[in-house]
């Protein structure tokens, strides 16, 4: 990661935190986020090709977290990446597989402001075998109003990253635990919200959960099953619900089923 301006360097450092020294591994790609002081315009480049040229910081940053997990996600050739959001509730997590559109955000930040612990709002990482569910770390990004939808007070400026329909929100403002890495999936819960639907949840079997957690694997190329082997033994283990919702007072059954003992 290289930056260069004010604007730049704050946006990189809500985006990825405080990333200390450098080390001495040679980068597998380079992202260069740029601004100027007296000038509007914003430019990302990954190497030499241009991905974005504009006055929006905020459309640049997303574009440069999309670009940092698609390069992950290019070059991980055993475990499963899923298009999710995770959140744990102390060793175990709840994992929200869906493609953007059907309310991960939202509701994952919905989720943490009820005392959940966040991991990622948009993919995770199963390794094979036994192993622990990672999040992708990042501030949760909500395309259109938030604030008033999750019943908050106004939030300030400080610390939000808001430009062109854009909001990069630090979970920690949002009272959210982030210091687990990983946790154990205890439960999968493939959600869809439309406004003023009626609500639904229903248990899935394994085989139908392994065929729609299958449809948010985003390295299926990279691997020689396409990830079928990881998600049916996951799907064999692990509860999984299909949820639709048009408000979030309708969420109580979701809190009891999250809060049920393993």
């Amino acid at each position: 990661m290289e930056w260069s301006g004010d604007r730049a360097r704050h946006a990189t450092k809500l985006a990825f935190g405080d990333r200390g020294s450098p080390d001495d591994r040679f980068p597998d790609v380079t992202f260069r986020l740029g601004t100027r002081a007296d000038s509007q315009v914003c430019t990302l480049f990954e190497g030499r090709r241009c991905l974005y040229r504009g006055d929006s910081v905020g459309t640049a940053v997303h574009l440069l977290m999309q670009g940092a997990l698609n390069s992950l996600i290019s070059r991980s050739a055993s475990g499963v990446v899923i298009h999710a959001a995770l959140l744990g509730r102390g060793d175990h997590g709840v994992l929200l597989p869906g493609p953007t559109g059907s309310g991960k955000t939202m509701l994952c930040a919905w989720l943490t402001l009820r005392g959940l612990t966040y991991l990622s709002d948009e993919a995770c990482y199963f390794a094979a075998g036994t192993a622990p569910m990672e999040g992708f770390a990042r501030p949760l990004c909500f395309k259109g109003p938030w604030v008033e939808l999750l019943g908050l007070e106004p939030v300030g400026p400080n610390g939000v990253l808001r430009d062109d329909g854009v909001s990069l929100v630090p979970p920690q403002l949002l009272k959210a635990a982030c210091r687990r890495t990983a946790v154990m999936p205890r439960l999968i819960v493939f959600p869809h919200f439309q406004p003023n639907a009626s609500f639904g949840m229903t248990r899935l079997t394994p085989g139908r959960a392994t065929k729609r957690l299958l449809e948010t694997v985003a390295n299926t190329r990279n691997l020689t099953d396409l990830g079928v082997g990881q998600v049916t033994e996951l799907t064999r283990d692990v509860a999984a619900y299909t949820l639709a919702y048009g408000r979030f007072d309708q969420l109580d059954p979701l809190l009891t089923l999250i809060a049920s003992p393993g």
